[in-house]
């Protein structure tokens, strides 16, 4: 009870610590990750015993629901994400693609997207009805930690050890494998602002789809900001027009 702060009740199974957990969208099941390489789904209504998800050969990191509530993802040590119809426990996929670690999941909004996050030090983009990998995002320098998307799903944020906030902008065709924005720790209240608010306001949206706009030119561009309160963003490009016969 979060007003007494004491617990409704207590629920036990795994045999190593717990890494992670997650409510579905109707609150009725939780999912619960653990180092014994199991998922747990626990139906908070009946409190019958839980379905027990085996399929990792390593410690699972992390979980999450589709806003749909009917997929549950997992990602796990042995370098997989992995697909579970969330009602029955039935496994529906396995993602394959990073080098290391999965530490970080999250779908988005709409529920047509997965991401995943890294100790190879990418993000990796899933198209969940396709079971198939649609973009590699790269730039951080250390593992991904977390990553976020925004209510509208415009945006992509993650977290790194390298200390690094990125937000990506995930509507680029190409996913241009580079940011539209970075920032560091000192710049993360302008970045929250923007994920959490459903519609960010027409000056934030603006100068992020700028730099996501140059990214299409063949450009030299670079941002380094050290103890600024906001972010500093420089790009610079050239157009040349050339007569072209025929």
């Amino acid at each position: 009870n979060p007003r007494r702060g004491s617990p409704l009740t207590c629920l036990s199974g795994h045999g190593d610590c717990v890494n992670s957990v997650a409510f579905s969208p109707d609150g009725r099941l939780l999912a619960s990750a653990s180092s014994d390489r199991t998922v747990r789904l626990w139906d908070l209504e009946s409190e019958s015993n839980p379905k027990t998800l085996k399929a990792h050969a390593k410690p699972v990191t992390s979980v999450a629901f589709a806003p749909s509530g009917d997929i549950l993802a997992s990602g796990s040590w042995d370098k997989t994400v992995r697909l579970w119809n969330a009602r029955t426990g039935t496994r529906l996929a396995c993602l394959e693609g990073h080098l290391d670690w999965v530490t970080t999941i999250a779908f988005s909004p709409d529920g047509k997207f997965l991401a995943s996050g890294s100790e190879d030090k990418t993000i990796r983009l899933w198209d969940v009805s396709a079971r198939a990998e649609v973009g590699c995002l790269e730039g951080h320098r250390n593992a991904v930690t977390s990553v976020a998307f925004s209510p509208d799903g415009y945006y992509l944020a993650s977290g790194s050890d390298d200390r690094i906030v990125r937000v990506w902008c995930s509507r680029l065709p190409a996913l241009a494998r580079k940011p539209v924005h970075d920032c560091t720790p000192l710049d993360l209240q302008w970045a929250q602002q923007t994920l959490t608010n459903a519609q960010p306001s027409e000056r934030n949206r603006r100068a992020l789809e700028f730099i996501a706009a140059l990214l299409h030119w063949k450009t030299r561009f670079d941002i380094v900001v050290e103890e600024a309160r906001r972010p500093i963003a420089a790009g610079e490009f050239d157009i040349h027009i050339e007569e072209i016969e025929g």
